[in-house]
């Protein structure tokens, strides 16, 4: 238990050291960044750092599709990023926030939050598919996906985790089956 409490302890100290560098800005080798030096800073309004976070997060996702061969997917990324910049160079040039509505990043984080979802069930279906013998998983792959289009993404997800916990059990009653079950006279 004492191990325990130990471990956790430094954890939570490296945690709280991290939140405040991150807090402070400072960071090793970039000198003394400090907090109530504002001048160093330019101003930002939070719609424009809302916008700029945006604008990295679509080029992430940009280099992310680029790196699995989606080539037209991460020319669309990186225009929802220009456009993002854009947006946020408006921003500081107005001054206020009317440049994009709160409402519409919102949405946009909607978006991203069900695309993620819908990935991630996918890949609990492929790694549910292991499970399921070599000649099967084709047949299987398309019921799990007609059943996962018919439900919304949270759903699906909840779907998707269920199928991979009792993948293992279908996969040896199928083996089993194959193995034991009736053969043709």
């Amino acid at each position: 238990m004492n191990d325990f409490v130990g471990t956790a302890g430094l954890i939570t100290l490296l945690l709280v050291m991290l939140l405040n560098m991150a807090r402070t800005g400072r960071t090793k080798g970039h000198g003394n960044t400090r907090p109530w030096a504002r001048s160093q800073v330019p101003a930002r309004g939070p719609l424009q750092s809302m916008l700029t976070e945006h604008a990295v997060l679509w080029r992430v996702r940009a280099k992310e599709l680029e790196d699995l061969g989606d080539a037209v997917g991460a020319q669309k990324a990186m225009l929802e990023a220009h456009l993002s910049e854009a947006r946020a160079s408006r921003e500081s040039n107005l001054g206020h926030a009317s440049a994009v509505s709160k409402a519409s990043l919102a949405e946009a984080a909607a978006r991203e939050s069900a695309r993620k979802a819908a990935h991630e069930a996918q890949r609990r279906i492929a790694l549910a598919l292991l499970f399921v013998p070599a000649g099967q998983r084709e047949r299987y792959q398309r019921e799990w996906n007609a059943e996962m289009d018919s439900l919304n993404a949270r759903e699906a997800s909840a779907f998707a985790l269920q199928l991979l916990w009792s993948a293992p059990r279908t996969g040896a009653m199928l083996w089993l089956k194959h193995t034991f079950g009736r053969r043709p006279a």
